[in-house]
């Protein structure tokens, strides 16, 4: 196992994912002293319901690419597979887009329980079909196991963003200008990824393919991709639907300390997803399960020694941000477990993936976030 390499990969996915959550820890201070606690949460509800029905408008797609990419011969094939996958996606997010922009008004009272946030609900409908393509568009990327490729210009996207942020916040003192930079941002890198592979030769010239094989994989992935961001988001949903714009903010700041070892999560999972497919489909499921058995144990180690600082410096951190005086430890202390649990859910589930047995990791979920959801309704 070239365990070097594998190193190497987490630490530079770990970039993005570190500039991410840095973005949130930064914009929070900013959001507060410019559009207010309300404003934050607000823009957090847009940005959270969005990515949920971007998940769902990518059909598990982005998987399929990742997947499917070592049985493709060659650049054409290896085309067709991204852009069927692209265009039904594509397609599916248009018409999840063109709802949600219809529906702002509703959205508005339904997710913060106010219909003056309806104009952010409308410009946020732009997100779902941007965000669908740059998962695909990474994807391919992330096929190749092009890792430090991938986390240099996710790092590059995060930067840009976060300045496009905080000036419009500044600026504008409102939340509107805000999400609008969201929207350019995003939209921006969507063009710089596209224009990057067919630049390398991935061009929609090749053709399209027939999806079906695809989708056999990729469908029963469906439930899972919603229960996961139910998982990671849900909860922020639920708090803005029944207490208001002002309790999600609140409640979002918290979970922004608490959430704290998904820095080491995500980079591993995206590191490791090629690894394991990789040696499963040379018929290596030893080797296979030697990378995630190692990293099982790395994930318990860091999350239990991020848990340990958090017990004592959460409730500093959540003054020093500005968003309370203290009450980090009682909500805190169950948010961190949820992440430290998750977080080995997701190492796990790569061996689903790679056995393509996503049938059964997608019932086991979809499970979790239906009891979730259950638990977040009955304890708000």
């Amino acid at each position: 196992m070239e365990f070097r390499k594998y190193l190497r990969d987490i630490a530079s996915s770990g970039i993005p994912t570190l500039l991410v959550k840095l973005r949130g820890l930064l914009i929070l201070p900013f959001l507060l002293h410019t559009v207010g606690l309300a404003g934050y949460g607000a823009w957090l509800q847009v940005v959270s319901s969005t990515n949920l029905l971007a998940l769902l408008a990518s059909l598990g797609l982005h998987s399929a690419v990742i997947r499917f990419h070592p049985e493709e011969a060659g650049r054409e094939g290896r085309s067709r597979l991204l852009y069927s996958a692209l265009a039904l996606s594509l397609a599916v997010a248009v018409v999840l887009a063109a709802g949600y922009g219809a529906t702002a008004a509703p959205l508005s009272r339904l997710l913060l329980k106010d219909g003056e946030y309806a104009p952010l609900f409308a410009l946020g409908a732009l997100l779902i079909p941007l965000s669908v393509a740059r998962l695909l568009l990474v994807s391919h990327f992330r096929a190749q196991d092009r890792i430090r490729w991938v986390a240099g210009a996710e790092s590059a996207y995060g930067a840009a963003e976060v300045a496009l942020l905080l000036g419009a916040a500044v600026l504008s003192r409102a939340t509107f200008p805000v999400l609008a930079a969201s929207v350019a941002a995003l939209g921006a890198y969507v063009l710089f990824l596209f224009a990057t592979a067919v630049r390398e030769g991935y061009t929609p010239a090749a053709g399209l393919a027939p999806v079906t094989p695809y989708l056999r994989y990729s469908v029963p992935l469906i439930p899972t991709l919603a229960a996961d961001e139910v998982l990671s988001r849900g909860d922020r949903l639920i708090v803005g639907m029944f207490l208001g714009a002002d309790s999600v903010g609140l409640y979002s700041a918290i979970y922004a300390l608490a959430s704290v070892p998904m820095l080491f999560s995500t980079p591993v999972t995206h590191a490791l997803l090629p690894k394991v497919v990789g040696c499963w489909s040379r018929g290596d499921q030893a080797g296979a399960a030697r990378y995630v058995g190692v990293t099982v144990q790395g994930m318990v180690v860091a999350t239990a020694g991020t848990g340990a600082l958090l017990l004592f410096l959460g409730d500093p951190l959540l003054r020093l941000l500005g968003a309370a005086r203290s009450g980090f430890l009682p909500t805190g202390l169950l948010v961190l477990a949820g992440v430290g649990a998750y977080a080995l859910a997701r190492v796990y589930s790569v061996l689903f993936v790679a056995r393509k047995r996503t049938g059964t990791f997608s019932a086991a979920w979809t499970a979790c976030g239906v009891v979730n959801v259950a638990l977040n309704l009955a304890l708000v």
